[in-house]
């Protein structure tokens, strides 16, 4: 499964009776330097354009309180929650308590050399690894089709 985009529906017993028991959240595996986990946020702005300026504006403040990241979590989203706001939703999420720890302990903020062309990596990664997690390819080809894909994107 990639990411964690269905964590909290795939460990929930009501929601997947099938397969909750079976189904695991872990922290990111150990390489060369450590655990390491990449963090990413996606941002929302105000086109100079806009026609209603002042609705969205209204709307891009309401997006950044405690009620609208509780409300997202609630409704399947996983937001970037403190510890003490994901205790609010924790007895529904506990996923966001682990991923959030996880994301504490192993996170980091890709800035530099990859960040102006993060979203192109992110593409042909998703392209690569799914390719590998629904059979279509090898691991070997994925990773090698990812390093040299990255090294092209990159130089």
């Amino acid at each position: 499964m990639q990411w964690n985009a269905a964590a909290g529906e795939l460990t929930d017993p009501e929601k997947s009776p099938a397969v909750a028991d079976n189904v695991g959240i872990v922290a990111p595996p150990t390489g060369p330097d450590g655990r390491a986990d990449h963090i990413h946020g996606l941002g929302l702005g105000l086109n100079k354009n806009a026609k209603n300026k002042e609705g969205a504006l209204k709307f891009l403040k309401w997006l950044a309180t405690e009620d609208a990241a509780l409300e997202y979590a609630r409704n399947g989203g996983s937001p970037a929650l403190a510890p003490d706001v994901v205790a609010k939703v924790a007895d529904d999420r506990p996923d966001l308590v682990q991923l959030g720890q996880f994301a504490d302990a192993y996170g980091y903020v890709m800035t530099g050399g990859t960040s102006a062309k993060a979203l192109a990596v992110y593409e042909l990664q998703a392209k690569e690894f799914t390719g590998y997690w629904s059979g279509q390819q090898s691991l070997d080809e994925a990773l090698a089709k990812t390093k040299a894909g990255m090294e092209e994107l990159l130089k």
